[in-house]
């Protein structure tokens, strides 16, 4: 019994030290204002998807309403309509390492 207990704790702890991962196809920016329904990424007005996802620094869902003013954040836009859906906040070292990434090459 106490086998099981010990490799039911054990795997329900891994998740919490895994680190997260941002895909591939977004885009890096600094989040400069923050007026729901809109943002304004790199001086650039964006709209946002009804089900907006923003992620916080320790990879946690946070409410639209308590979104940073000005942030550095990893952004994906939805292919159909234009609008952000998913937005991570990003800490320092995540934003050394989307920048040592090597540039996605699109072919049509």
């Amino acid at each position: 019994m106490h086998k099981c207990l010990f490799w039911l704790a054990l795997v329900t702890a891994i998740p919490c030290y895994a680190a997260r991962t941002i895909p591939m196809d977004g885009q890096l920016g600094e989040l400069k204002a923050a007026a729901i329904p809109e943002i304004k990424i790199d001086d650039k007005i964006y709209r946002t998807a009804p089900g907006l996802r923003v992620y916080g620094q320790n990879n946690a869902l946070i409410m639209q309403s308590h979104m940073p003013q000005q942030a550095t954040v990893w952004f994906q836009i939805e292919a159909t309509s234009g609008n952000v859906w998913r937005l991570w906040l990003l800490t320092n070292d995540e934003v050394a390492t989307l920048k040592a990434r090597p540039k996605a090459i699109i072919t049509e």
